[in-house]
């Protein structure tokens, strides 16, 4: 495309028409310690090595913003494309209002009546239907809106994920939002940069050198442990 073709925009057009943005539900915990459902869009993996990080872009005025922030914990539950009537309606609703897991029992789609799973390393419940969970704890919060921006920053570290029994990418009907518009995406296009690739390749061969060296360890100390047993019942005999 020639770039004389290209005309000048709106720059807050650019959540709705630059980016697809993919939905995520965010379970956080009432003071009575029942479940809040929400949807956020605006989501970002901000590490992949020590600490695994994650970002959830909110507005001030939600009422999730102020759960997480009284909380410090969070789940964050990957939707399939199946489940696009409940991030409806779970982002058209506030929890301040309604009780949306009540509310969602009454919908005529059985795929709309969610379960809740106890998480393992937070107290706030993930959803069972979502093929990805993610027990999140808060690390701190970004005020851009102190910024004249809309939506604070919140960082949260990845402490547990769990995934569906035989979940398959390739399988995987992925849910994303485009210009107001629930859309499906899955089709396989190519392979990633050889530059991933290696990245996974020496991940990997780093993972065996370590579980090699920590068997060598746990031998050695054994054969150490072992000697050192046979001398003292010697000495005692």
């Amino acid at each position: 495309m020639n770039w004389n073709q290209k005309e000048m925009v709106d720059p807050e057009r650019i959540t709705m028409e630059a980016f697809p943005l993919t939905p995520v539900l965010v379970t956080t915990l009432y003071d009575d310690g029942r479940v809040n459902i929400a949807t956020i869009s605006y989501v970002g993996v901000l590490s992949e090595g020590g600490k695994q990080l994650i970002g959830l872009a909110i507005r001030p005025t939600r009422f999730t913003h102020e759960r997480i922030k009284a909380t410090r914990n969070f789940g964050i539950n990957v939707p399939s494309a199946d489940l696009w009537k409940v991030v409806n309606y779970c982002g058209s609703v506030c929890g301040r209002d309604v009780f949306k897991l009540q509310e969602l029992q009454k919908f005529k789609d059985e795929k709309c009546r969610l379960t809740l799973q106890s998480s393992n390393r937070i107290k706030t419940p993930l959803i069972a239907e979502c093929p990805i969970n993610l027990e999140c704890k808060l690390l701190r919060v970004l005020e851009l809106s102190k910024e004249r921006a809309s939506h604070d920053y919140f960082i949260g570290e990845v402490v547990a994920m769990h995934r569906e029994k035989g979940f398959r990418i390739e399988d995987y009907k992925g849910l994303v939002t485009a210009n107001y518009d629930f859309r499906e995406v899955g089709r396989r296009l190519g392979s990633a940069s050889k530059v991933w690739q290696k990245e996974a390749r020496r991940k990997k061969r780093k993972n065996k050198t370590v579980n090699a060296w920590k068997y060598r360890v746990t031998k050695m100390l054994a054969t150490h442990y072992n000697n050192a047993l046979c001398h003292f019942t010697k000495i005692r005999s």
